[in-house]
């Protein structure tokens, strides 16, 4: 795989996530309905959206761990 491709995929799906969060938090404060119901509703994306990226950034944290890993196999001492 290519090298730059590893590289640009994190920044480009962190842009994304914002982009999705914000145009969400936009929708849900723009939607004709009472207050007590959007913060309401904010609060369980908010809550789904924190839950979305911890998974995420353990996915990201096992994917080093495991290249990690597979840094010294090839190296004799």
């Amino acid at each position: 795989m290519d090298h730059r491709f590893e590289q640009a995929w994190v920044p480009f799906a962190a842009g994304l996530l914002l982009g999705v969060a914000l145009g969400a938090a936009v929708a849900l404060l723009t939607a004709p309905e009472p207050g007590k119901r959007v913060r309401g509703r904010l609060r369980k994306t908010a809550r789904r959206l924190g839950e979305g990226a911890a998974k995420g950034w353990e996915g990201l944290a096992e994917g080093v761990r495991e290249r990690w890993r597979g840094v010294g196999k090839g190296v004799e001492p």
